[in-house]
């Protein structure tokens, strides 16, 4: 893992803001609200965020994907179907606001993608804490119903994450979470102290995550280091390789910022290996080695989905749809320094759907599945366990017990009953 004449706010207004906040608010908690629908592939409206330090003050970058806007939409659309607001407060349990602005406008317009995705931002004043955490609500206006969503923002002058970020080469808003090989990318800061960079790049290494019930760490193993090189901000990027990207100003720190270069059509996986290697959840070793290792590939997938679907084609197509459905939904969602379908979160996406429910803290994500006819009750809990490459890594907390619904969970997958 932004249209009208539009107004900016002014240092003036920011102040008043900044005065005028109170210790306490009428707010709730966010951390007992309910987020599920961040992770909802039918969620009408989805925001992804990128927080850039400017000098004086911070820019959010909205990347809004509306979908029951139709494709000659427009800004205006956008503003007339929903509403933007925000506050500013120490952390998901804490119910005091830092600052308000119940009627958001962006100052900054950065157009909109062919898959109907807004490009804007806006300016954050800073705050004089090292951290705090933004909530933006949408509102849809018609029927009232309000959708949150999370920016975490680190206002620490040496933290690189906002200061670099990569850019498509024609456009001024920030890349998403990852590109691709075929991307035109540079990297660029909106502070005027940038510094040359010293590149390093990892083969993309990494293990698939393991079941929820092996108590072994799924994310130990290193990437290997290959090449580093120099680059100044706005130079065109050089990617060497698919992996795993490191920039530093400096190599004797721990600072720095990541970025993953994925194959061209990512998130969605469509050479041969790209889709063997997701099937390690729902398979056995012996049927992955004969896979890996046919002269065909494609048939041998072909002949592996036949052999669960008892050669019916019409429900093996069914069973492939969904199974990499939702590979592709985890890429999309969860991939920060490996691909989505890697990751704890991806791997329980996928094997289990998105969660009914989902609570989200300072240092965890609890995701619950409710009870059904061939499933009990469970729930995972993720820890938030940064690394020098993201500070969004969560690790499942594995417990023996997740066997008994884990492998029941993949005989169902194996059967073709994947819906909840």
């Amino acid at each position: 893992m932004r249209y009208m004449n539009i107004k900016r706010y002014s240092r003036w207004i920011w102040g008043a803001l900044l005065v005028g906040a109170v210790a306490c608010s009428p707010y709730e908690r966010l951390s007992k609200t309910d987020l599920s629908y961040r992770y909802g592939a039918e969620t009408p409206l989805q925001v992804d965020s990128k927080v850039l330090d400017e000098g004086g003050q911070m820019r959010v970058f909205l990347d809004i994907k509306a979908s029951k806007l139709g494709d000659d939409a427009t800004l205006a659309t956008l503003n007339e179907r929903y509403g933007f607001s925000y506050r500013i407060t120490p952390s998901y349990r804490s119910k005091e606001t830092i600052v308000s602005v119940p009627s958001l406008e962006f100052s900054g317009f950065h157009g909109r993608n062919s898959d109907g995705t807004f490009h804007v931002s806006f300016p954050l004043a800073k705050i004089g804490t090292p951290s705090a955490l933004m909530v933006l609500t949408a509102t849809e206006k018609a029927s009232g119903k309000a959708v949150m969503f999370d920016i975490p923002i680190s206002f620490a002058d040496e933290d690189l994450k906002t200061k670099y970020a990569l850019f498509p080469i024609r456009h001024n808003y920030p890349a998403g979470p990852y590109v691709t090989t075929r991307d035109t990318v540079v990297i660029r800061s909106l502070r005027n102290d940038a510094q040359p960079l010293m590149v390093r790049y990892f083969s993309d290494a990494f293990r698939p995550a393991l079941p929820p019930m092996a108590i072994t760490n799924s994310i130990k193993n290193r990437p290997e280091e290959t090449q580093t090189y120099q680059l100044r901000p706005g130079e065109v990027m050089k990617f060497v390789a698919d992996g795993l990207y490191f920039a530093q100003e400096d190599t004797n720190s721990r600072e720095g910022f990541s970025f993953v270069v994925n194959p061209n059509r990512f998130p969605r996986v469509t050479r041969a290996t790209e889709l063997i290697e997701p099937l390690i959840y729902i398979t056995t070793r012996k049927e992955r080695e004969k896979l890996l290792s046919s002269e065909n590939p494609k048939l041998a997938l072909d002949a592996f989905w036949l052999k669960l679907s008892n050669n019916n084609r019409e429900y093996a197509r069914r069973m492939i749809r969904e199974y990499y459905t939702r590979v592709q939904e985890a890429n999309a969602l969860f991939t920060t320094f490996k691909q989505g379908w890697m990751t704890d979160q991806g791997m329980t996406y996928i094997i289990f759907g998105p969660p009914q429910k989902m609570l989200r803290y300072n240092d965890r994500e609890e995701w619950y599945y409710e009870k059904s006819a061939s499933m009990p009750e469970v729930y995972f809990t993720f820890l938030k366990r940064p690394t020098i490459f993201t500070d969004e890594n969560y690790e499942l907390v594995r417990y023996n017990e997740f066997d008994r619904v884990w492998y029941a969970s993949v005989e169902q997958w194996r059967k073709g009953i994947v819906r909840r």
